[in-house]
């Protein structure tokens, strides 16, 4: 009889570390579905988005006479019923619309909106970080309280935050992704490799910051990212370590 208690007692402990193991497991699911780490895979808002495309694919949508989408690589959006506006989720697209009527053509993206009656523009949302460039024609962004005009042959950059930015843009290089090409023009390695991610599967990781800042001038098919870090691992000696999952460890 004495010794009940203490059973009791020790069953009731272990129930409590079974449950509270199993509410942190959920919970490190319900974090890894909003959040996947190192992108490895869609999150829920991607997977539930109107349309997608997959890690290399791209894919264009007419949602009238009048507005084209295309869009890039991991690319996730929602499209209204009106098909007057859409949501860009997360990835890229180039959007071309000629709306000749009073109701602009719309495009949210992390709390912002990008509105036009009649422009190209291209509109990238990663990291966190939306950037517009203007092709033809001229946008507004309206972020927060701040509305910026964006003319033809610049591009602005915000985030969720606030604050936001214009400036001149190379539109060759920023639409090079139309023709399947990649253009790096003396770009840090760190930002190299973080667009090899978006077109390869797995991950590349960089494990020296010294590596992340020399720069590269190079061009590639969208479909060959390895030989862009053959290229890497030629030009600056990097040492590659490959991992299971298509993980690559840079150092």
């Amino acid at each position: 009889m004495g010794h009940r208690p203490r059973l009791i007692t020790e069953t009731l402990g272990r129930r409590r570390l079974i449950g509270g193991v199993l509410a942190a497991s959920a919970a490190a699911v319900a974090v890894s579905a909003v959040n996947p780490p190192f992108g490895l895979w869609p999150s829920w808002s991607e997977v539930q988005a109107d349309y997608r495309t997959r890690t290399g694919q791209q894919r264009q949508i007419f949602l009238s006479d009048n507005v084209k989408i295309e869009m890039n690589t991991r690319t996730s959006l929602d499209i209204s019923s009106q098909g007057s506006q859409l949501e860009l989720i997360s990835g890229e697209i180039m959007v071309s619309a000629s709306r000749q009527m009073d109701e602009p053509f719309v495009v949210m993206a992390a709390g912002g909106r990008i509105v036009t009656n009649n422009a190209t523009f291209n509109a990238r949302y990663t990291e966190d970080k939306v950037c517009v460039t203007c092709v033809t024609g001229t946008i507004r962004i309206h972020n927060r309280d701040a509305v910026l005009a964006v003319p033809q042959g610049y591009q602005a950059a915000y985030a969720h935050a606030g604050g936001a930015s214009v400036s001149a843009a190379n539109t060759a290089i920023v639409t090079a992704w139309q023709d399947r090409e990649v253009v790096f023009e003396s770009t840090p390695i760190s930002d190299v490799v973080e667009e090899i991610n978006r077109y390869r599967p797995g991950r590349v990781i960089i494990a020296s910051e010294a590596l992340g800042r020399r720069r590269l001038n190079a061009s590639f098919p969208i479909g060959s990212m390895d030989e862009a870090l053959e290229a890497i691992q030629q030009i600056y000696g990097a040492h590659a370590v490959k991992l299971p999952g298509g993980i690559i460890v840079l150092s």
